[in-house]
Protein backbone atom coordinates (compact mmCIF):
# COMPACT_ATOMS: atom_id res chain seq x y z
CA UNK A 1 0.00 0.00 0.00
CA UNK A 2 1.58 2.69 -1.42
CA UNK A 3 1.35 7.15 -1.21
CA UNK A 4 -0.42 8.41 -3.90
CA UNK A 5 0.00 11.83 -3.79
CA UNK A 6 -3.05 13.66 -1.63
CA UNK A 7 -5.50 11.05 -2.47
CA UNK A 8 -7.59 8.59 -0.62
CA UNK A 9 -7.15 4.96 -1.82
CA UNK A 10 -9.95 2.86 -1.13
CA UNK A 11 -10.55 -1.24 -0.59
CA UNK A 12 -12.80 -3.60 0.65
CA UNK A 13 -13.32 -5.61 3.82
CA UNK A 14 -14.55 -8.61 3.66
CA UNK A 15 -15.48 -11.31 6.62
CA UNK A 16 -15.05 -14.75 6.20
CA UNK A 17 -18.05 -16.47 8.48
CA UNK A 18 -21.20 -17.08 6.98
CA UNK A 19 -20.32 -17.58 3.61
CA UNK A 20 -19.65 -19.65 1.14
CA UNK A 21 -15.95 -19.89 -0.85
CA UNK A 22 -17.56 -19.42 -4.04
CA UNK A 23 -18.98 -15.84 -3.04
CA UNK A 24 -15.84 -14.65 -1.52
CA UNK A 25 -14.05 -15.80 -4.27
CA UNK A 26 -16.43 -14.22 -7.33
CA UNK A 27 -16.55 -10.45 -4.90
CA UNK A 28 -12.80 -9.94 -4.85
CA UNK A 29 -12.68 -11.38 -8.39
CA UNK A 30 -14.98 -8.42 -8.98
CA UNK A 31 -12.96 -5.81 -6.56
CA UNK A 32 -10.16 -7.09 -8.62
CA UNK A 33 -11.31 -5.83 -11.75
CA UNK A 34 -12.73 -2.12 -10.39
CA UNK A 35 -9.59 -0.01 -10.17
CA UNK A 36 -11.06 2.51 -7.97
CA UNK A 37 -10.63 -0.49 -5.51
CA UNK A 38 -7.06 -0.65 -4.39
CA UNK A 39 -7.09 -2.87 -1.81
CA UNK A 40 -8.86 -5.92 -0.07
CA UNK A 41 -8.93 -7.50 3.54
CA UNK A 42 -10.08 -10.50 5.48
CA UNK A 43 -9.87 -10.71 9.52
CA UNK A 44 -8.23 -12.97 11.69
CA UNK A 45 -10.87 -15.05 13.76
CA UNK A 46 -11.55 -18.39 14.27
CA UNK A 47 -15.04 -18.18 15.26
CA UNK A 48 -18.07 -16.34 14.28
CA UNK A 49 -18.23 -12.93 15.43
CA UNK A 50 -21.90 -12.95 14.75
CA UNK A 51 -24.96 -15.24 14.24
CA UNK A 52 -24.80 -18.84 14.88
CA UNK A 53 -22.08 -19.64 16.76
CA UNK A 54 -21.63 -23.29 14.86
CA UNK A 55 -21.48 -21.59 11.29
CA UNK A 56 -18.74 -21.02 8.77
CA UNK A 57 -15.73 -19.26 10.08
CA UNK A 58 -12.83 -19.50 7.81
CA UNK A 59 -9.02 -19.78 8.61
CA UNK A 60 -7.84 -15.74 7.58
CA UNK A 61 -4.46 -16.53 6.00
CA UNK A 62 -5.05 -19.74 4.64
CA UNK A 63 -8.35 -18.30 2.67
CA UNK A 64 -6.08 -14.77 2.06
CA UNK A 65 -3.60 -16.93 0.01
CA UNK A 66 -6.51 -18.62 -1.87
CA UNK A 67 -7.51 -15.53 -2.22
CA UNK A 68 -4.38 -13.72 -3.42
CA UNK A 69 -4.09 -16.49 -6.40
CA UNK A 70 -7.30 -15.70 -7.28
CA UNK A 71 -6.94 -11.99 -7.84
CA UNK A 72 -3.86 -9.62 -9.97
CA UNK A 73 -4.32 -6.52 -8.70
CA UNK A 74 -5.61 -6.08 -4.92
CA UNK A 75 -3.25 -5.02 -2.23
CA UNK A 76 -4.38 -7.84 0.44
CA UNK A 77 -3.59 -8.61 3.65
CA UNK A 78 -5.47 -9.32 7.45
CA UNK A 79 -6.95 -6.21 9.12
CA UNK A 80 -5.67 -7.44 11.28
CA UNK A 81 -3.34 -10.68 12.17
CA UNK A 82 -3.86 -11.55 16.00
CA UNK A 83 0.04 -11.79 17.17
CA UNK A 84 -1.55 -14.48 19.73
CA UNK A 85 -2.64 -17.00 17.40
CA UNK A 86 0.99 -18.02 15.49
CA UNK A 87 4.49 -17.65 16.53
CA UNK A 88 6.69 -15.06 15.06
CA UNK A 89 8.73 -16.84 13.04
CA UNK A 90 5.99 -19.05 11.97
CA UNK A 91 3.99 -16.20 11.09
CA UNK A 92 7.26 -14.55 8.82
CA UNK A 93 7.38 -17.82 6.57
CA UNK A 94 3.74 -17.94 6.41
CA UNK A 95 3.50 -13.96 5.26
CA UNK A 96 6.27 -14.72 2.86
CA UNK A 97 4.81 -17.21 1.48
CA UNK A 98 1.19 -15.33 0.52
CA UNK A 99 3.47 -12.72 -0.67
CA UNK A 100 4.86 -15.12 -3.24
CA UNK A 101 1.47 -16.34 -4.29
CA UNK A 102 0.04 -12.44 -4.87
CA UNK A 103 3.54 -11.53 -6.12
CA UNK A 104 4.43 -9.27 -4.13
CA UNK A 105 0.83 -7.76 -3.11
CA UNK A 106 1.05 -8.50 0.56
CA UNK A 107 0.85 -5.68 3.06
CA UNK A 108 1.37 -7.31 6.33
CA UNK A 109 -1.72 -6.39 9.01
CA UNK A 110 -0.55 -7.15 12.41
CA UNK A 111 -2.46 -6.45 16.25
CA UNK A 112 -1.51 -7.38 19.78
CA UNK A 113 -4.38 -9.93 19.90
CA UNK A 114 -6.43 -11.45 22.69
CA UNK A 115 -5.25 -10.22 26.14
CA UNK A 116 -6.97 -10.19 29.70
CA UNK A 117 -10.04 -7.37 30.03
CA UNK A 118 -12.19 -5.92 32.05
CA UNK A 119 -15.63 -6.66 31.38
CA UNK A 120 -17.34 -8.81 28.52
CA UNK A 121 -14.26 -10.28 26.52
CA UNK A 122 -15.07 -12.32 23.31
CA UNK A 123 -11.34 -13.16 22.86
CA UNK A 124 -12.01 -16.08 26.23
CA UNK A 125 -14.22 -18.03 24.39
CA UNK A 126 -12.44 -18.25 21.21
CA UNK A 127 -9.42 -18.50 23.39
CA UNK A 128 -10.66 -21.40 24.97
CA UNK A 129 -11.77 -23.17 21.77
CA UNK A 130 -8.56 -23.30 20.25
CA UNK A 131 -6.72 -23.62 23.69
CA UNK A 132 -4.71 -20.26 23.17
CA UNK A 133 -3.91 -18.28 26.21
CA UNK A 134 -4.86 -14.51 26.68
CA UNK A 135 -1.92 -12.73 28.53
CA UNK A 136 -1.87 -9.70 30.38
CA UNK A 137 -1.88 -6.57 27.98
CA UNK A 138 1.53 -5.32 29.02
CA UNK A 139 2.72 -8.49 27.75
CA UNK A 140 0.56 -8.48 24.72
CA UNK A 141 2.22 -5.40 23.35
CA UNK A 142 5.73 -6.84 23.99
CA UNK A 143 5.11 -9.74 22.28
CA UNK A 144 3.78 -7.44 19.43
CA UNK A 145 6.88 -5.52 19.35
CA UNK A 146 8.79 -8.79 19.59
CA UNK A 147 7.21 -10.10 16.75
CA UNK A 148 7.32 -7.23 14.52
CA UNK A 149 11.48 -7.04 15.04
CA UNK A 150 11.34 -10.97 14.02
CA UNK A 151 8.93 -9.92 10.80
CA UNK A 152 11.67 -8.02 9.88
CA UNK A 153 15.05 -9.58 10.28
CA UNK A 154 13.60 -12.82 8.80
CA UNK A 155 12.78 -10.91 5.51
CA UNK A 156 15.80 -9.57 4.99
CA UNK A 157 18.54 -11.40 7.26
CA UNK A 158 19.77 -15.25 5.34
CA UNK A 159 19.71 -16.21 9.17
CA UNK A 160 18.63 -14.92 12.25
CA UNK A 161 19.83 -16.28 15.71
CA UNK A 162 16.88 -13.98 18.57
CA UNK A 163 17.13 -14.04 22.41
CA UNK A 164 14.28 -12.29 23.55
CA UNK A 165 12.16 -12.47 26.31
CA UNK A 166 9.13 -14.73 24.72
CA UNK A 167 10.99 -16.06 21.27
CA UNK A 168 14.18 -17.66 20.80
CA UNK A 169 15.38 -18.46 17.44
CA UNK A 170 18.48 -20.53 16.33
CA UNK A 171 19.98 -20.19 12.59
CA UNK A 172 15.92 -19.47 11.51
CA UNK A 173 15.78 -18.94 7.90
CA UNK A 174 12.70 -17.26 6.00
CA UNK A 175 12.89 -18.76 1.93
CA UNK A 176 11.95 -17.27 -0.45
CA UNK A 177 11.68 -13.85 1.11
CA UNK A 178 8.86 -11.39 0.52
CA UNK A 179 9.33 -9.62 -3.35
CA UNK A 180 9.41 -6.18 -1.85
CA UNK A 181 10.00 -4.22 1.40
CA UNK A 182 6.75 -5.69 2.70
CA UNK A 183 4.21 -2.93 4.55
CA UNK A 184 3.83 -3.00 8.13
CA UNK A 185 0.49 -2.13 9.09
CA UNK A 186 -0.02 -2.28 12.88
CA UNK A 187 -3.36 -1.84 14.49
CA UNK A 188 -4.32 -0.39 17.75
CA UNK A 189 -4.50 3.41 19.56
CA UNK A 190 -3.32 2.74 23.09
CA UNK A 191 -0.60 4.87 24.58
CA UNK A 192 1.66 1.39 24.73
CA UNK A 193 0.52 0.34 21.50
CA UNK A 194 1.25 3.38 19.80
CA UNK A 195 5.04 3.05 20.92
CA UNK A 196 5.10 0.21 18.58
CA UNK A 197 3.46 1.81 16.13
CA UNK A 198 6.01 4.77 15.95
CA UNK A 199 9.02 1.85 16.07
CA UNK A 200 7.79 -0.67 13.20
CA UNK A 201 4.85 0.92 11.38
CA UNK A 202 4.32 2.04 7.73
CA UNK A 203 0.85 2.37 8.29
CA UNK A 204 -1.22 3.08 11.24
CA UNK A 205 -4.93 1.19 10.87
CA UNK A 206 -7.97 2.48 13.55
CA UNK A 207 -11.76 2.01 13.16
CA UNK A 208 -13.12 5.54 11.96
CA UNK A 209 -16.91 6.63 12.94
CA UNK A 210 -18.80 5.24 14.42
CA UNK A 211 -16.33 3.71 17.17
CA UNK A 212 -13.74 6.47 17.26
CA UNK A 213 -14.17 10.02 15.79
CA UNK A 214 -12.19 11.57 12.99
CA UNK A 215 -10.78 14.17 15.42
CA UNK A 216 -9.61 11.70 17.76
CA UNK A 217 -8.13 9.97 15.64
CA UNK A 218 -6.50 13.14 14.52
CA UNK A 219 -5.41 13.98 18.29
CA UNK A 220 -3.89 10.03 18.79
CA UNK A 221 -1.33 10.23 15.92
CA UNK A 222 1.02 12.98 16.83
CA UNK A 223 1.35 10.61 20.04
CA UNK A 224 2.40 7.51 17.53
CA UNK A 225 5.25 10.14 16.09
CA UNK A 226 6.22 11.79 18.88
CA UNK A 227 6.14 8.49 21.42
CA UNK A 228 9.68 7.93 21.19
CA UNK A 229 10.74 11.04 20.83
CA UNK A 230 13.11 9.80 17.87
CA UNK A 231 13.28 12.04 13.91
CA UNK A 232 11.67 8.52 12.05
CA UNK A 233 8.83 9.85 9.99
CA UNK A 234 5.27 9.50 11.57
CA UNK A 235 3.96 6.39 10.26
CA UNK A 236 1.52 6.99 7.50
CA UNK A 237 -2.34 6.13 8.70
CA UNK A 238 -5.05 3.50 7.59
CA UNK A 239 -8.53 3.32 8.82
CA UNK A 240 -10.51 0.30 8.59
CA UNK A 241 -14.17 2.35 8.78
CA UNK A 242 -16.70 -0.17 9.75
CA UNK A 243 -19.57 0.32 7.30
CA UNK A 244 -22.80 -0.87 6.54
CA UNK A 245 -22.85 -1.42 2.73
CA UNK A 246 -26.26 0.15 2.34
CA UNK A 247 -24.79 3.46 3.70
CA UNK A 248 -22.33 4.26 0.45
CA UNK A 249 -22.71 7.42 -0.79
CA UNK A 250 -20.18 10.29 0.54
CA UNK A 251 -21.50 13.22 2.09
CA UNK A 252 -20.65 17.05 2.74
CA UNK A 253 -21.96 17.16 6.50
CA UNK A 254 -19.44 17.47 9.08
CA UNK A 255 -21.73 14.88 11.69
CA UNK A 256 -22.90 11.32 10.90
CA UNK A 257 -21.54 8.45 10.39
CA UNK A 258 -23.09 7.02 7.14
CA UNK A 259 -21.20 8.99 5.23
CA UNK A 260 -18.47 6.74 5.97
CA UNK A 261 -19.94 3.80 3.88
CA UNK A 262 -17.47 2.40 1.88
CA UNK A 263 -15.97 2.21 -1.66
CA UNK A 264 -18.21 0.28 -3.45
CA UNK A 265 -22.21 -0.75 -3.65
CA UNK A 266 -23.46 -4.05 -3.65
CA UNK A 267 -26.22 -4.77 -6.04
CA UNK A 268 -27.52 -8.14 -6.71
CA UNK A 269 -24.27 -9.91 -6.47
CA UNK A 270 -22.44 -7.32 -8.31
CA UNK A 271 -19.82 -5.06 -7.10
CA UNK A 272 -19.91 -1.44 -8.44
CA UNK A 273 -17.93 1.89 -7.43
CA UNK A 274 -19.07 4.41 -5.84
CA UNK A 275 -19.68 7.93 -5.98
CA UNK A 276 -16.03 9.59 -4.53
CA UNK A 277 -16.14 10.69 -1.07
CA UNK A 278 -16.44 14.87 -1.76
CA UNK A 279 -14.14 17.34 -0.87
CA UNK A 280 -14.19 19.00 2.33
CA UNK A 281 -15.29 15.83 4.76
CA UNK A 282 -11.60 16.68 6.81
CA UNK A 283 -10.04 13.06 5.90
CA UNK A 284 -6.98 14.60 4.06
CA UNK A 285 -6.73 17.33 5.63
CA UNK A 286 -5.82 15.25 8.77
CA UNK A 287 -3.32 13.18 7.25
CA UNK A 288 -5.75 10.36 6.51
CA UNK A 289 -4.64 8.09 3.34
CA UNK A 290 -6.53 4.88 3.40
CA UNK A 291 -9.87 3.92 3.68
CA UNK A 292 -11.49 0.57 3.89
CA UNK A 293 -15.41 -0.25 3.97
CA UNK A 294 -17.08 -3.69 5.09
CA UNK A 295 -18.79 -5.94 2.03
CA UNK A 296 -21.41 -7.80 2.29
CA UNK A 297 -20.25 -10.74 0.61
CA UNK A 298 -23.67 -12.35 0.31
CA UNK A 299 -25.43 -9.24 -1.54
CA UNK A 300 -29.35 -9.11 -1.62
CA UNK A 301 -31.14 -12.06 -2.59
CA UNK A 302 -34.12 -14.11 -1.29
CA UNK A 303 -32.58 -16.97 1.36
CA UNK A 304 -32.57 -20.62 -0.34
CA UNK A 305 -36.11 -22.33 0.28
CA UNK A 306 -36.62 -24.00 3.44
CA UNK A 307 -40.61 -25.21 2.88
CA UNK A 308 -40.16 -27.79 -0.60
CA UNK A 309 -43.55 -28.63 -0.62
CA UNK A 310 -46.13 -28.23 -3.18
CA UNK A 311 -49.52 -26.83 -1.73
CA UNK A 312 -48.21 -24.91 1.22
CA UNK A 313 -49.46 -26.01 4.80
CA UNK A 314 -51.44 -24.75 7.69
CA UNK A 315 -48.94 -23.99 10.50
CA UNK A 316 -49.33 -20.21 11.10
CA UNK A 317 -50.47 -19.40 14.71
CA UNK A 318 -52.61 -16.82 15.62
CA UNK A 319 -52.64 -15.29 19.22
CA UNK A 320 -55.13 -13.37 21.25
CA UNK A 321 -55.22 -9.89 22.19
CA UNK A 322 -56.08 -10.83 25.67
CA UNK A 323 -53.86 -13.20 26.49
CA UNK A 324 -52.01 -12.50 29.59
CA UNK A 325 -48.31 -10.88 29.23
CA UNK A 326 -45.63 -13.36 30.31
CA UNK A 327 -43.09 -10.83 31.98
CA UNK A 328 -44.99 -9.13 34.34
CA UNK A 329 -42.60 -6.78 36.35
CA UNK A 330 -43.03 -3.56 38.44
CA UNK A 331 -42.41 -1.12 35.79
CA UNK A 332 -42.49 -2.99 32.76
CA UNK A 333 -44.94 -5.84 31.48
CA UNK A 334 -43.75 -7.75 28.35
CA UNK A 335 -45.58 -10.26 25.67
CA UNK A 336 -43.51 -12.53 23.82
CA UNK A 337 -45.38 -12.81 20.52
CA UNK A 338 -43.05 -14.23 19.03
CA UNK A 339 -39.76 -15.95 20.49
CA UNK A 340 -36.50 -17.52 18.85
CA UNK A 341 -38.35 -20.97 19.57
CA UNK A 342 -41.27 -20.40 18.20
CA UNK A 343 -39.74 -18.64 14.61
CA UNK A 344 -37.18 -21.52 14.45
CA UNK A 345 -34.65 -18.43 15.57
CA UNK A 346 -35.41 -16.53 13.04
CA UNK A 347 -36.42 -13.44 14.99
CA UNK A 348 -38.19 -12.02 18.03
CA UNK A 349 -41.20 -10.14 18.45
CA UNK A 350 -42.49 -8.63 22.14
CA UNK A 351 -44.75 -6.19 22.70
CA UNK A 352 -43.24 -4.00 25.86
CA UNK A 353 -45.89 -1.59 27.84
CA UNK A 354 -44.46 0.65 30.22
CA UNK A 355 -46.02 0.90 33.55
CA UNK A 356 -45.64 4.30 34.52
CA UNK A 357 -42.35 4.45 36.89
CA UNK A 358 -39.51 5.94 35.29
CA UNK A 359 -37.13 2.73 33.47
CA UNK A 360 -35.31 1.42 30.57
CA UNK A 361 -31.68 0.60 29.96
CA UNK A 362 -28.49 2.73 29.44
CA UNK A 363 -26.77 2.77 25.74
CA UNK A 364 -25.40 -0.28 24.94
CA UNK A 365 -24.94 -2.37 21.82
CA UNK A 366 -25.02 -6.29 20.44
CA UNK A 367 -22.59 -8.09 18.09
CA UNK A 368 -25.14 -10.68 16.69
CA UNK A 369 -28.40 -9.22 16.93
CA UNK A 370 -30.26 -6.03 15.27
CA UNK A 371 -32.90 -4.75 16.64
CA UNK A 372 -36.22 -2.48 15.78
CA UNK A 373 -38.32 -0.53 18.03
CA UNK A 374 -41.82 0.75 16.61
CA UNK A 375 -44.02 3.43 19.23
CA UNK A 376 -47.71 2.66 19.97
CA UNK A 377 -48.32 4.46 22.30
CA UNK A 378 -47.74 7.28 24.98
CA UNK A 379 -43.78 9.19 24.45
CA UNK A 380 -40.47 6.48 24.46
CA UNK A 381 -37.39 8.27 24.78
CA UNK A 382 -35.26 6.54 21.55
CA UNK A 383 -31.53 6.52 21.92
CA UNK A 384 -30.35 6.47 18.09
CA UNK A 385 -25.84 6.34 19.28
CA UNK A 386 -25.83 10.25 18.50
CA UNK A 387 -28.59 11.75 21.05
CA UNK A 388 -31.52 10.91 22.73
CA UNK A 389 -35.03 11.71 20.80
CA UNK A 390 -38.95 11.52 22.29
CA UNK A 391 -40.59 8.83 20.28
CA UNK A 392 -44.53 8.89 19.89
CA UNK A 393 -46.87 6.71 18.50
CA UNK A 394 -45.33 5.72 14.80
CA UNK A 395 -41.94 6.69 15.28
CA UNK A 396 -39.56 3.62 14.87
CA UNK A 397 -36.07 3.17 15.65
CA UNK A 398 -33.77 0.59 13.48
CA UNK A 399 -30.34 -0.86 15.29
CA UNK A 400 -28.11 -2.39 13.20
CA UNK A 401 -25.82 -5.32 14.80
CA UNK A 402 -23.44 -2.87 16.32
CA UNK A 403 -25.37 0.07 16.65
CA UNK A 404 -25.51 2.03 19.79
CA UNK A 405 -29.19 2.24 21.33
CA UNK A 406 -31.52 2.34 24.70
CA UNK A 407 -35.29 3.34 25.39
CA UNK A 408 -36.51 4.90 28.67
CA UNK A 409 -39.85 5.54 29.74
CA UNK A 410 -39.21 9.27 31.41
CA UNK A 411 -42.76 10.41 31.43
CA UNK A 412 -44.08 8.99 34.05
CA UNK A 413 -46.94 7.53 31.98
CA UNK A 414 -47.92 4.47 30.24
CA UNK A 415 -46.84 3.78 27.12
CA UNK A 416 -46.09 0.79 24.91
CA UNK A 417 -43.76 -0.73 21.83
CA UNK A 418 -42.93 -3.28 20.04
CA UNK A 419 -39.38 -4.72 20.07
CA UNK A 420 -38.44 -6.88 16.82
CA UNK A 421 -35.26 -8.68 17.10
CA UNK A 422 -33.11 -10.50 14.43
CA UNK A 423 -31.79 -13.55 14.57
CA UNK A 424 -34.16 -14.72 17.40
CA UNK A 425 -31.97 -14.69 20.42
CA UNK A 426 -32.95 -16.56 23.66
CA UNK A 427 -34.00 -12.68 25.05
CA UNK A 428 -36.48 -14.13 26.90
CA UNK A 429 -34.08 -15.22 29.83
CA UNK A 430 -32.17 -11.56 29.87
CA UNK A 431 -35.12 -9.86 30.25
CA UNK A 432 -36.71 -11.95 32.69
CA UNK A 433 -33.53 -12.14 35.12
CA UNK A 434 -31.77 -8.65 34.21
CA UNK A 435 -33.23 -7.34 37.28
CA UNK A 436 -31.54 -10.03 39.79
CA UNK A 437 -27.65 -8.31 38.29
CA UNK A 438 -27.73 -6.19 41.20
CA UNK A 439 -27.56 -9.32 43.40
CA UNK A 440 -24.90 -11.16 41.16
CA UNK A 441 -20.89 -11.10 42.23
CA UNK A 442 -18.81 -9.08 39.31
CA UNK A 443 -17.97 -11.93 37.91
CA UNK A 444 -21.83 -13.66 37.13
CA UNK A 445 -22.83 -10.13 35.80
CA UNK A 446 -20.29 -10.10 32.91
CA UNK A 447 -21.12 -13.52 32.33
CA UNK A 448 -24.90 -12.73 32.38
CA UNK A 449 -24.27 -9.76 29.55
CA UNK A 450 -21.58 -11.60 28.40
CA UNK A 451 -24.08 -14.33 27.15
CA UNK A 452 -26.55 -12.47 26.65
CA UNK A 453 -24.65 -9.99 23.72
CA UNK A 454 -25.08 -6.73 25.51
CA UNK A 455 -22.10 -4.32 25.86
CA UNK A 456 -22.57 -1.29 27.75
CA UNK A 457 -20.96 2.03 26.44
Amino acid sequence: MSERGTGLSFGIKTAPMHVDYDDMVRVWREADAIPVIEHAWLWDHLLPLAGPAGGAAYEGWTLLAALAAQTERLEVGLLVTSNRIRPPAVLAKTAATVDTVAKGRLVMGLGVGGTHQPGPNPAVAEHAAYGLPLVPPAEGIARLDETCTILRRLWTEDTVDFAGPYTTLHDARCEPKPRRRTPLLIGGWGDRTLRVVARHADLWNVPGPPHNRIEWIAERDPRAACALRRDRPRPRRDRAFGADPCFVRGSGHDRGHRRWAGPHRRHAHRVEPAPPVPEGCGLLDRGLRHFAGMSNVAGMSYPDAVYLGEGGEASATVRPANEAPELDQRTTRASYLATGASTDGEFGLYRWDFKGPRSGPDPHFHRSISESFFVLSGEIQLYDGRQWVTGGPGDFLYVPKGGVHGFRNESGEPASMLILFTPGAPREDYFERVATTPQMTPEERSEFFLRHDTFWT
